[in-house]
């Protein structure tokens, strides 16, 4: 594996889990606006799933510059909505 290679993966690495915990918390606001009925779950729900898009593009991309399977493990609970 090239440096360039690995600093990239490092950099996707780093994306992967930020967006996991924003994936979780966008989950945790959905849910509590749907407890609340508010008409704003369906604006935070499309949103969660832009980034639950950018989230799968991510790993693909990992993959694809041969990342380490174990290092794609969620680091978190499974972001579903």
């Amino acid at each position: 594996m090239s440096e360039t290679t690995g600093g990239r993966i490092a950099e996707l690495l780093v994306k992967k889990d930020e967006l996991e915990e924003r994936l979780r918390k966008g989950r945790d606001t959905i849910h509590a606006a749907e407890d609340k009925g508010s008409e704003r779950a369906d604006y935070y729900f499309e949103f969660w799933l832009s980034l639950l898009t950018d989230y799968e593009q991510t790993i693909e991309q990992l993959r694809a510059l041969g990342a380490p399977e174990e290092s794609l493990a969620r680091t978190s609970q499974a972001p579903e909505a």
